[in-house]
């Protein structure tokens, strides 16, 4: 699980007969990365932003703007923007803030129009890239075994947690629409999320699972987030070479386009209003977290592609559903294991589509909120 803050330093000054570091005027698209303040995850943020740093230090940065959000407390943060040149990375400070609850809805809908005011691309394209702990469309207050649960995005505190619909919510306010979302964080890739975000980004790149804590190994892959459209097959490459020789190897990781959930959620609702799942099934879902081992509770993240399958009789229905989940995700990759924190074991993947649902669960701690989600209500 990721997120954090630590202070990004200014340019230093240049002397009078120096050439300015400007930004690139004439950038295709802006990145801009969102670091809430999370003290338990600062060591693996730093270490982030210097692999960002490391790998424009090789590649550049093309034709994109960078900028980083980092939260230095709760109510406090710096924009600043990574500018390459002369072979390095220059941070130029954009803005500070003060008094700036950093996630809720207001402060994210000023963020981003402050980015789109001081940092605006000439080509128009906005991506985002968030780092922090995250609980894919789980509310934050839900409670597991004597600990809070953090909400889809956020740090440790509910000064720095929203929920999924306050994201999107943000995103429309400010007008922003991106290419894509890039969740460095857990458990993001579910079918609950990128219904969510389905209005506001094309793509959602995230996990099904949860990511080890060094999370995206940014200076393999960058680069390939800097191309408009990205380079995702080569992102997933990198990732899994990464993580399959890592000293905790476990990873999971999807591109969902974001443009297909509409359909399938009208074809699940079909499905659903004619088929009832056979509880019986449930231990042989494939799932992707911990819960089951350390609660008397069940898991509450399942393999969409293996529900459908073990829902659905209808043979025509069911090769339906499978091809629109091909286009929902195109790209994707896992190691053999994955790894759950909760109950502190690797568990091996039988079968992989790229992303979850909630649907099946019968885990009491998480069935109230799940029948308010968009998803639910759509495919219901």
């Amino acid at each position: 699980m990721l997120c954090v803050a630590v202070v990004l330093t200014t340019a230093s000054c240049k002397d009078d007969d120096e050439t300015p570091i400007v930004p690139n005027y004439l950038a295709t698209q802006t990145i801009l990365v969102v670091q809430p303040h999370t003290p338990t995850l600062a060591r693996a943020l730093q270490q982030n932003r210097d692999d960002i740093k490391a790998n424009i230090k090789t590649h550049g940065l093309g034709n994109t703007r960078l900028v980083v959000y980092q939260g230095q407390s709760n109510t406090s943060g710096t924009l600043t923007e990574y500018i390459y040149a002369n072979g390095t990375v220059i941070e130029q400070t954009l803005k500070s803030y003060q008094d700036f609850p950093m996630l809720n809805k207001e402060s994210m809908t000023t963020l981003l129009r402050d980015v789109q005011q001081l940092a605006h691309p000439y080509g128009g394209h906005y991506s985002l890239i968030v780092g922090c702990h995250g609980m894919g469309w789980v509310p934050y207050g839900t409670y597991y075994p004597n600990r809070r649960i953090a909400k889809f995005i956020g740090g440790e505190t509910s000064t720095t947690n929203m929920e999924t619909a306050d994201l999107a919510t943000a995103m429309a306010d400010a007008g922003m629409h991106t290419d894509y979302i890039l969740f460095d964080d857990c458990y993001m890739a579910c079918a609950e999320v990128a219904y969510e975000l389905k209005d506001v980004t094309d793509y959602l790149l995230a996990s099904p699972a949860e990511i080890m804590a060094y999370g995206m190994p940014y200076s393999d892959l960058f680069h390939f987030l800097t191309t408009t459209p990205p380079d995702f097959d080569n992102i997933m490459t990198a990732f899994n070479s990464f993580y399959s020789r890592y000293d905790m190897p476990y990873g999971t990781y999807s591109v969902i386009d974001c443009r297909v959930i509409g359909r399938l959620a009208f074809l699940m609702k079909t499905i659903n209003s004619r088929f009832t799942f056979d509880r019986a099934q449930e231990p042989l879902l494939q799932a992707y977290d911990g819960f089951s081992q350390n609660h008397a509770s069940k898991h509450a993240f399942y393999d969409l592609g293996d529900y459908i399958e073990k829902l659905c009789t209808d043979a025509d229905l069911r090769s339906q559903a499978h091809d629109l989940l091909q286009r929902l995700v195109p790209h994707k990759t896992h190691t053999a294991y994955y790894y759950s924190k909760f109950d502190g074991l690797d568990h091996f993947i039988n079968t992989y589509s790229g992303i979850t649902v909630s649907d099946p669960t019968t885990n009491t701690l998480f069935q109230p909120a799940l029948q308010t989600t968009a998803w639910w209500q759509a495919t219901h």
